[in-house]
């Protein structure tokens, strides 16, 4: 089914979603994919601008959208992301590092509540995983 476009908020839509093509590549971590990426974005709507057929402007939009939603996953959420965890100690700075401690969990095999184990076997045997050869 095609859905037609009314002009006021397809202009709308267009404007809204280029400006956040380009603010989505501000968050680019290297400065030439930045520019790279802004000046394709600018010839991919140039290339459009002239075009009055709705339904190839839905085309051209779901295009955008998609592309969109893709640099969306791909760029980092914020610059503050890659800031490396700090412990304040004394009033001083230090990295934060886990190395030299030991692990520590509070689930050994001593303190499983057997309502979750039985659970867990007639689930096992539910997917037919009652032979347990495979796990030897």
């Amino acid at each position: 089914m095609v859905t037609l476009v009314e002009p006021t908020s397809g202009v709308k839509n267009v404007i809204r979603i280029y400006r956040h093509m380009l603010k989505t590549t501000r968050r680019y971590p290297n400065k030439s994919k930045q520019i790279e990426a802004q000046k394709e974005i600018k010839e991919g709507f140039r290339k459009g601008i002239g075009e009055t057929d709705p339904e190839q402007i839905n085309q051209m939009l779901r295009k955008a959208q998609s592309q969109l939603s893709f640099m969306k996953i791909v760029t980092p959420k914020k610059s503050s992301d890659k800031i490396e965890p700090v412990k304040i100690a004394y009033g001083q700075k230090t990295p934060f590092s886990n190395k030299g401690r030991a692990a520590v969990s509070n689930w050994s095999g001593n303190n499983l509540d057997p309502d979750s184990i039985s659970r867990h076997n007639h689930l096992l045997k539910r997917a037919r995983f009652d032979d347990h050869s495979h796990v030897i």
